[in-house]
């Protein structure tokens, strides 16, 4: 409105932005589109009425929401010839119908430009501006070629939306169709490393055993019949003499008996491991045969050339056997004879010197029992293993799920399709 009021001051014009119209009159700020006689746009007011208008640059001819609702276009454009009525501020549709007169006469122009009204809006389908005009049959095929033209236009719009929204929608449905795909294949690479995981924990819970499981053996196959040895040394030792003119005379009565006759089933101590030790010395086996190789541990070896060394014949396994056990109980040479000979254990026990020695305290804690024998071997099979002995290993690293990823791996799946849903919604929105 301003900008009208500008260009009215430029043209020498009123500002109040009011024209008569031209075909009734009445006060108006609304002007003529034009019609088929002139370029739409370009019913300019100095071209039809330049006694008043001729300095009015490119303003259009001043026509009232009434006679454009009525006619579509100003008189000039319809061709009908006349004079601008008088400027009033009451419009004539408020005369009484028997007052007023109908126009019923109108040029070829007229029915020209009626025809293209109707066909610039066929919304509002009118058989002619005035009333009781005819109607020819042009008309008609004009006005049905309109609107099915407007309904072919609708049809076209609607499909190309219809398209559009189809193309929006597959976009969207492939992007989730990958979308998914990523996620199932993140999923199965998930599981496969946690599969890598779990088996890699497995292993190394595998190893720490196997590792636990060889210091045990370790211990049990070198240190512990050395420990065992010198217990029951340090108690003979340790013994006053009446406590040991005790125990020799109770060992004598039960020699009397059968008491270390009685056989004793003793399971397989431990599976040698040939690693742990070394060939000490060869002796003649126990069935004819070549001569076996009798194995030590470097622990009881150093036991043997303290507390039983060797003699002016050099090594003898059995000799040394036999002097242990005397170290160790009264009347060893007595006790162990015929089937629990000093040869017949190293024999049973692979000939390896420990596992014999041991061997041959078992049996005397099953012949003598706790209360006669306290520092003999009882309970379960293999001993409890000492705490100070636990392998110091280094453990397991901690395996983290994130540190098996490459660095160039995408984002999650989670982070993925929250991500594409926000897309997808702002999307929508716009």
């Amino acid at each position: 409105m301003r900008a009208i009021r500008d260009a009215l001051a430029r043209w020498g014009l009123p500002t109040n932005s009011n024209f008569p119209c031209v075909d009734c009159g009445f006060e108006t700020c609304n002007l003529c589109d034009g019609g088929i006689s002139v370029d739409y746009d370009h019913c300019y007011a100095k071209e039809r009425v330049p006694a008043d208008y001729l300095n009015a640059g490119t303003l259009r001819t001043p026509l009232c929401s009434y006679c454009e609702t009525m006619y579509g276009f100003c008189r000039f454009c319809r061709g009908i010839r006349g004079c601008t009525p008088f400027t009033t501020k009451d419009h004539w549709s408020s005369v009484p119908p028997h007052l007023s007169r109908p126009v019923t006469s109108e040029s070829p122009a007229a029915a020209e430009a009626s025809i293209h009204f109707a066909i610039r809006t066929p919304d509002k389908p009118r058989p002619g501006y005035f009333a009781d005009e005819p109607v020819d049959q042009e008309q008609r095929s004009l006005l049905k070629k309109a609107m099915d033209q407007r309904v072919d236009d609708a049809k076209r719009r609607r499909k190309n939306l219809e398209e559009k929204r189809l193309a929006n929608t597959t976009a969207e449905e492939t992007k989730l169709a990958i979308a998914e795909k990523q996620k199932q294949t993140k999923e199965a690479r998930l599981d496969h490393l946690i599969l890598q995981i779990e088996v890699r924990r497995g292993q190394q819970k595998a190893q720490r055993a196997a590792l636990l499981h060889k210091e045990q053996q370790r211990w049990l196959q070198t240190q512990y019949p050395v420990i065992l040895a010198e217990r029951c040394i340090h108690t003979m030792d340790n013994s006053s003499m009446r406590v040991k003119r005790l125990w020799q005379q109770e060992i004598e009565d039960l020699l009397c008996g059968t008491t270390f006759e009685r056989p004793i089933i003793v399971g397989n101590l431990w599976d040698t491991d040939e690693h742990l030790t070394r060939v000490w010395a060869t002796i003649q086996g126990f069935l004819p045969g070549a001569r076996k190789k009798v194995r030590v541990g470097i622990h009881l070896q150093e036991l043997l050339e303290k507390d039983a060394p060797r003699t002016m014949f050099g090594l003898d396994p059995v000799h040394s056997l036999e002097r242990l056990f005397k170290r160790c109980v009264p009347c060893a040479n007595r006790i162990f004879t015929g089937n629990y000979s000093p040869l017949r254990m190293l024999h049973l026990n692979d000939y390896v010197l420990e596992k014999a020695f041991v061997y041959g305290i078992l049996a005397l804690s099953k012949w003598l029992g706790e209360k006669r024998f306290v520092y003999g071997v009882y309970g379960n099979w293999p001993p409890t293993f000492p705490e100070g002995l636990v392998p110091s290993t280094q453990g397991s690293t901690p395996i983290h799920l994130d540190e098996l990823l490459d660095a160039n791996d995408a984002l999650p799946v989670d982070v993925q399709l929250a991500m594409l849903d926000e897309e997808v919604a702002m999307r929508t929105v716009s």
